[in-house]
C-alpha cells in the first residue's frame, strides 16, 4: 500500500470505482496477457521475414515515430475533447482514467488498480489485427503512387514494431 495521501475525492471514486471491477480481475493476469499476446505477435511477424535489408530495417524507427505521433494526437484531441465519433472513449479516459489517477494520487493501491491503466483485453487484439491492414494499405497507396513494388518484409517490421510500441505505451503509465 502506497504512504501517499489520496485526496478524499480521489479516494472516493477509486473506492466506488473498484466496487464496478469484476471480481475475478487480477491486474497479474491482465498484465501477463498483454505482454504474451503482443509479443508473441511480434516474434510470429520477425520470424516472416527474409532475408531482411538495412532500407526495410528503417521501417523500425519510421513505425516508432508514426506511433509516438498517433499517440499524441489520441492523447491531445480525441482523449481529452469529446469527438462525435469517440464519445465513449473520452468518457472512459477523461472521466474515469483522469479521476482515478491524477496529479496528487498518481501510485497503485494493489494489482486491481492495474485495471484503470491498461486498455481492456480485447484492445491488444484489434490493435494488432489493425496493424496489418493499415500496413498493407499504406504499402498498396505507395506501390500505386510510385510503382515501386514493396516486400512483405516491410509488412512484418511494420507489425511487429507497431506491436512492441503499443506494448511500450502500454507499460510507460507503470
Amino acid at each position: 500500500m502506497s504512504s501517499e495521501r489520496v485526496p478524499p475525492l480521489v479516494a472516493e471514486f477509486r473506492k466506488k470505482y473498484r466496487a464496478t471491477m469484476p471480481g475475478f480481475y487480477s491486474g497479474y493476469a491482465h498484465a501477463a496477457a498483454t505482454v504474451a499476446f503482443t509479443l508473441g505477435c511480434a516474434a510470429w511477424a520477425l520470424l516472416q521475414l527474409h532475408k531482411p535489408t538495412l532500407v526495410q530495417w528503417m521501417t523500425v524507427p519510421a513505425v516508432l515515430v508514426f506511433g509516438n505521433f498517433f499517440e499524441y494526437f489520441l492523447h491531445r484531441w480525441p482523449l481529452h475533447r469529446p469527438w462525435p465519433l469517440m464519445r465513449k472513449v473520452f468518457d472512459i479516459h477523461t472521466g474515469n482514467h483522469h479521476h482515478y489517477y491524477t496529479h496528487q494520487a498518481m501510485r497503485f493501491y494493489d494489482h486491481r488498480d492495474v485495471y484503470m491503466v491498461l486498455f481492456p483485453w480485447w484492445a491488444p487484439m484489434l490493435v494488432v489485427i489493425a496493424l496489418p491492414v493499415v500496413a498493407t494499405g499504406l504499402l498498396q497507396l505507395f506501390t500505386a503512387l510510385t510503382g515501386v513494388e514493396v516486400s512483405s518484409n516491410v509488412t512484418y517490421l511494420m507489425i511487429a514494431t507497431g506491436a512492441v510500441n503499443f506494448l511500450l505505451y502500454e507499460f510507460m503509465h507503470f
